[in-house]
């Protein structure tokens, strides 16, 4: 799996690379959730307009939004995301 999360940051290659960025961005969180607002599909292609929302380890709440592109591949596993969102704000929101 490859993971371009966000897009235009380094690209993840495999299960733990994504992992650990996952990991690190939960870590800053107290908690946090994510809402699909959108979903369309067509083919092996998804479409999600997410929102998510949260509060972090500094006590600050947090809402932050994005779009999020799957490639589906004929197993039925994701084979490429590109996450669409402003990675930067959400951290300084974050560590403020």
């Amino acid at each position: 799996m490859r993971s371009y999360d966000p897009v235009g940051g380094n690209v993840l290659e495999g299960h733990t690379a994504i992992r650990q960025f996952f990991l690190s961005i939960a870590g800053m969180f107290e908690t946090v959730g994510l809402t699909e607002e959108f979903v369309h599909i067509v083919g092996n292609e998804v479409a999600v307009k997410w929102m998510g929302r949260g509060i972090g380890k500094n006590g600050h709440e947090i809402t932050f939004e994005g779009i999020d592109l799957f490639e589906i591949n004929a197993a039925g596993k994701i084979q490429t995301l590109r996450a669409y969102w402003n990675k930067e704000v959400a951290i300084a929101a974050l560590q403020r």
